[in-house]
């Protein structure tokens, strides 16, 4: 049974949202997952590899709750870049993309759910309805992300590239507070990131997960190499170092 334009456009709505919310970590990054204005855990990607990076795929029907991204680098970093366990500055964000998700969520259930049901069914209005419903909620989530982009340290180049791909690639509006979210990287020791303040997660769990994903990095690389050396550092610093969580 070949299947309708109908039906391929629905599928085509859903797998375009699906692979622009994937996240292709390489060694060296990872995502935490909020949940409103809380961190909940941490992520270093899937089990297998891509093209030496791990893929992992958000909740789907969570937009609204945007990851924040993670750059435990192995080279040397200012003592100064962040504090151990210094996690406000995430909530903050978090806090900031609130409404923002709000309307990326409204963005997704229209066309990612709402839209393929009407194409389904064939039901050319219902259709419409969702699109051009889509649109106002991109348009107001736009507005949104430029009041808030000097507390989410975004250029007006920035702000202008996020919302006009929202506005071309309407799937991709779903993900609006998800885009400003990648665009400002915590940079953090990976001993350090056993102490962020995770709701999800306690500390010991915690502590061996950021162990697991040193030593799996350490596979990838020389053992007579100085990033090998700074791997292994990081392995000794998280024995040695407090972990806090709450």
């Amino acid at each position: 049974m070949i299947p309708t334009p109908e039906t391929l456009l629905a599928l085509g709505l859903i797998a375009v949202y699906l692979f622009d919310s994937m996240h292709f970590l390489q060694i060296g990054e990872a995502v935490v997952i909020t949940r409103a204005t809380h961190l909940q855990r941490i992520s270093f990607g899937s089990g297998f590899e891509l093209g030496g990076r791990r893929p992992f795929l958000p909740n789907p029907l969570t937009p609204f709750w945007p990851e924040l991204s993670v750059d435990w680098v192995t080279h040397p970093i200012p003592q100064q870049a962040s504090a151990p366990g210094s996690s406000q500055p995430m909530h903050e964000r978090a806090a900031a993309l609130k409404w923002i998700g709000a309307f990326s969520g409204a963005c997704a259930g229209l066309i990612v759910i709402g839209a393929p049901i009407a194409l389904l069914f064939e039901a050319q209005t219902a259709f419409i309805a969702c699109v051009l419903l889509c649109v106002g909620c991109e348009l107001v989530a736009a507005i949104l992300l430029f009041q808030k982009r000097e507390a989410l340290r975004l250029g007006v180049g920035q702000w202008l590239s996020l919302s006009l791909i929202g506005l071309i690639c309407l799937p991709c509006s779903a993900n609006l507070a998800r885009a400003a979210a990648k665009a400002r990287r915590w940079t953090l020791p990976a001993h350090q990131l056993a102490g962020l303040d995770l709701d999800g997660l306690a500390s010991g769990p915690l502590k061996e997960q950021v162990r697991e994903a040193l030593l799996r990095a350490q596979r990838y690389v020389d053992e007579e190499s100085p990033e090998f050396h700074r791997l292994s550092e990081q392995v000794r610093l998280l024995g040695e170092g407090p972990c806090k969580n709450g």
